[in-house]
């Protein structure tokens, strides 16, 4: 609770202070399913701190869901599971490392961001599951290029998904988020022929318009 608060008001050193501290007690005294959240919440003060330009917590981000991940399955915490492959498949699109190991963690975010899917539907959690498919767009953005498809398309496949949710009347401030995402990327896709340059183009002026 201390590292909540110190991270409310912007004491990020003192807030991971709190939580490793936390996790060396839990640690010490084997109670494994504490413990197990206690790493839920580093991974995610450090998620948050590597979405807001600070790339180095990635990896210790990644670490912390993953010990998490021991605890909270698929059976007895769906709902944290999937939100933590969620946050995995954002990081594994991210983390910095070279050019020819990229494709592996391309593959394993794919992995995280279906699992995300599996639980939070369209049907089940709308809200969510427009979150992920942002997120997965986004993601597919940074993977390298596939021989076999066009990751931008793909991607703008994910956001129509999400924009179908986030509508103007029910989440303005999310869709337009989406908006501007789908425009900047819809620059980038192959075309087989003419006819569907010309609706990509239509439809992104109209987005551009709204």
């Amino acid at each position: 609770d201390a590292s909540q608060i110190a991270n409310m008001a912007d004491s990020f050193a003192e807030s991971l202070g709190y939580i490793n501290r936390a996790i060396d007690l839990l640690r010490q005294e084997d109670i494994p399913e504490l413990l197990a959240n206690a790493q839920y919440r580093k991974g995610t003060l450090l998620y948050t701190w590597a979405q807001n330009g600070n790339p180095q917590f990635l990896k210790p981000s990644m670490e912390a869901y993953q010990a998490a991940l021991k605890v909270f399955t698929r059976d007895n915490a769906p709902e944290v599971f999937a939100e933590i492959h969620h946050h995995l498949g954002v990081i594994y699109s991210e983390i910095p490392d070279e050019a020819k190991k990229k494709g592996i963690w391309a593959a394993v975010s794919v992995s995280s961001f279906k699992e995300a899917l599996r639980y939070f539907t369209r049907e089940t959690n709308p809200y969510e599951y427009a979150r992920i498919c942002n997120s997965y767009a986004n993601a597919l953005t940074k993977y390298p290029e596939a021989a076999q498809s066009d990751n931008h398309a793909k991607a703008l496949s994910f956001y129509r998904e999400a924009l179908d949710v986030r509508t103007a009347a029910d989440y303005p401030h999310e869709r337009a988020l989406t908006l501007l995402n789908f425009l900047e990327i819809g620059w980038f896709v192959h075309h087989e022929n003419e006819a569907s340059e010309k609706a990509l183009l239509e439809e992104m002026e109209s987005y551009i318009a709204e």
